[in-house]
């Protein structure tokens, strides 16, 4: 329940994209979308972010706070419609992107966005393939768009 001011994150239970993310072996790094750089309401979404990585233990982009370097970075891949976007998480080494689009659909981000509350259409950007779904949430790879279908 979650009851202004207040936010409670239920900590009871994994969401499966996790539970997935846990599963996969390597050393690999991570973004999750919406991606926040506020540090008002819809930051929030980025604790949790923060919380399930001690779940899953996997690097994650999101990780940066305000007055890093990475942090200033981060504003450039806000957009995941952007194509700049995906190159820039690629050559960061990202590998996954969890996409959870009921936090888009919530209208609470509206950096990043082309239309507050529309979620990102990644299944039109070759640089994104989708692997799995988890109700609300996907999981896309990036790769390098010369072997998308």
């Amino acid at each position: 329940m979650n009851m202004p001011p207040l936010k409670v994150t239920d900590v009871t239970k994994i969401p499966k994209v996790y539970e997935w993310l846990t599963e996969q072996q390597g050393d690999f790094i991570i973004a999750e979308y919406p991606m926040v750089i506020g540090g008002g309401g819809e930051a929030l979404g980025n604790y949790d972010y923060l919380f399930f990585q001690t779940f899953h233990h996997k690097r994650m982009v999101d990780g940066c706070f305000p007055g890093s370097k990475c942090f200033e970075e981060k504003k450039s891949i806000l957009n995941l419609n952007q194509l700049s976007t995906s190159q820039i998480l690629k050559s960061w080494g990202v590998k996954y992107i969890i996409l959870h689009s009921e936090l888009y659909k919530s209208g609470s981000f509206q950096e990043g966005v082309d239309i507050v509350g529309e979620v990102p259409h990644l299944n039109k950007i070759t640089e994104y393939k989708l692997i799995k779904t988890f109700g609300t949430d996907s999981v896309y790879e990036l790769n390098d768009g010369a072997n998308a279908e």
